[in-house]
């Protein structure tokens, strides 16, 4: 009788957090430490294909890698990681202030004439962007370690033509760990086409090479791609007689009237806006923006009763035309319907708007005052229906969910009575051993964003970085720029010790302050000093 074949085996992700040192290419794992020494072998340095945690485990034991690791920390003097420190910090502030590469070098003449030891080397663009691309993978390889710990996580996409006149895309990632949702830069990507099909595969290429997830489980914890679709109009208004229909008294009124709806949607849109809404706020903020609105039927908003105090003119502008009361009151109904009916279709129509509906408790100051032990059923009940295709047992046991849903309101609402702020945050710490099942579930639905403005906030600064004189920036400089900018500490609280010992593993390196070699002077293709062409001003002004 044949013995059944052994499951093919892969690689897991998670590895990379307990062994910092690995790295996966082609299909295979290699030892960033002992690929950066001479005279190394094995099948961490030609490519390993065991993908056991056992291998890992005997491979860091090894004498070959722990001689490696002690030859890159013997490279790196105390007098050398001080003056790298200096540079490296350097490297951060640029990055972090949004100025050029071609700061460095005078950055460093600066800290020389202040009396600071920063060497001769290494003292240009070049290696300025090979430092802050070490401090962006800093960033990522505590952003891999992160997410290792969240089940879930989604997507947020959004697109422009930047600079380059090319299609452009900004990846965010969403997740939540016990209760607290976190948002941060991914990447930023150019595409030839801006299709579903070509997104959806830039979202997975870029997970695998920058958090190193393999398809299996991009497509296990992946919940949701949030993208911002934009709608056209081909609709032009005639500059002629524009000013004529300006100043008429029916356009005054209706302006005024869609000013004061425009403030109502203003603060919803900004409170939709804030990086930590979830789904579950959306019906609160809804239903505040809608009862605004249909008070407008009751008594006119300040625009309007400003616009119908005054009968002849319009701060200042004679006005012609007459607005009887019959017209002025089938207008604002007219505009205040509309505006909820677009609204409610926008937010709650269909399935997407049930969903949306039944997250209302993650909202803890909006549950009921008294206990009930229907309160919260039926939603998870619905969400339970939605979501339990992609549920994975090795995480959660959906079907403990309802069971411990009860358990977890006793919990909430001893925690309610005496507690004036209750976050998620705090339920996890006193209830995440006694209904793991449910708060793992409640992690799934932080980690759905409720809109794409991360994305939109970071399009700003990516103009910002890859200007007009700046357009030939390739995505991975790009991509590291921001990252540092968005993930990484504030200047006065950045220590780039681990920077550094990870510039320093990427290849062999020699900490010397000597003369700098020539191939070390030389600059990228893609620099500041090739993009600024033609222009102009200093490159101190670049940006």
């Amino acid at each position: 009788m044949a013995m059944p074949s052994e499951p093919a085996r892969i690689f897991k992700s998670e590895w990379t957090a307990t062994f910092p040192w690995l790295y996966v290419k082609d299909g295979k794992m290699f030892c960033n430490t002992c690929d950066s020494q001479p005279a190394t072998s094995g099948h961490f340095v030609s490519g390993s294909q065991n993908f056991r945690i056992s291998a890992l485990q005997l491979h860091a034991q090894s004498a070959q890698h722990k001689r490696c690791d002690a030859m890159i920390q013997q490279n790196a003097t105390n007098a050398d990681i001080n003056r790298m420190s200096l540079l490296f910090r350097n490297a951060h502030a640029i990055a972090k202030a949004g100025r050029p590469f071609s700061d460095f070098p005078w950055l460093c003449t600066l800290d020389e004439k202040k009396g600071l030891s920063v060497g001769d080397s290494y003292r240009n663009e070049k290696k300025c962007s090979e430092f802050i691309e070490s401090i962006a993978e800093e960033q990522r390889m505590q952003l891999r370690s992160v997410i290792q710990k969240a089940h879930y996580f989604s997507i947020m996409v959004d697109g422009t033509t930047d600079s380059s006149v090319t299609e452009a895309e900004i990846m965010y990632i969403r997740y939540a760990i016990d209760g607290m949702p976190y948002v941060r830069f991914l990447a930023y990507v150019n595409i030839s086409r801006a299709n579903a099909s070509t997104i959806t595969e830039s979202i997975v290429k870029t997970l695998e090479q920058h958090l190193h997830l393999t398809k299996q489980v991009i497509f296990e914890r992946l919940m949701s791609i949030t993208t911002d679709a934009s709608v056209s109009s081909d609709s032009k208004a005639k500059a002629k007689g524009f000013f004529k229909t300006l100043t008429t008294r029916k356009t005054v009124i209706l302006a005024s009237l869609l000013t004061d709806a425009i403030d109502v949607l203003h603060v919803l849109s900004l409170s939709l806006q804030h990086t930590y809404c979830s789904p579950g706020c959306i019906i609160d903020m809804l239903n505040v923006a809608l009862l605004k609105l249909e008070q407008f039927k009751q008594r006119p908003g300040l625009y309007l009763q400003a616009a119908l105090s005054e009968t002849m003119s319009f701060m200042g502008v004679p006005i012609s035309g007459t607005y009887n009361d019959d017209q002025l009151c089938t207008a604002i109904h007219h505009v205040v319907d509309g505006l909820v009916e677009q609204l409610q279709k926008r937010l709650l129509d269909g399935s997407s708007g049930n969903l949306t509906a039944s997250m209302t408790f993650l909202v803890l100051k909006n549950w009921p005052e008294e206990h009930t032990q229907e309160f919260g059923n039926e939603a998870i009940h619905v969400l339970l229906r939605h979501f339990n295709p992609i549920l994975h047992d090795s995480i959660m046991n959906s079907t403990r969910i309802p069971e411990e849903w009860s358990t977890l309101k006793e919990y909430v609402y001893k925690l309610k009575n005496g507690s004036k702020e209750l976050t998620w945050v705090g339920v996890n710490e006193v209830a995440k051993d006694v209904c793991p099942n449910v708060l793992h579930f409640v992690d799934l639905l932080l980690s759905l964003p409720a809109s794409s403005a991360d994305c939109e906030r970071g399009f700003s600064l990516t103009k910002f970085i890859k200007s007009d004189w700046r357009s030939k920036l390739l995505d991975k400089k790009v991509t590291n720029l921001m990252t540092v900018k968005l993930n990484s500490p504030e200047i006065d609280g950045f220590d780039p010790h681990q920077s550094i010992q990870l510039w320093l593993g990427i290849r062999k390196r020699r900490l010397s302050s000597s003369e700098l070699p020539e191939s070390d002077a030389e600059s990228d293709s893609d620099d500041d000093t090739e993009a600024l062409g033609d222009n102009p001003c200093s490159s101190s002004t670049a940006f």
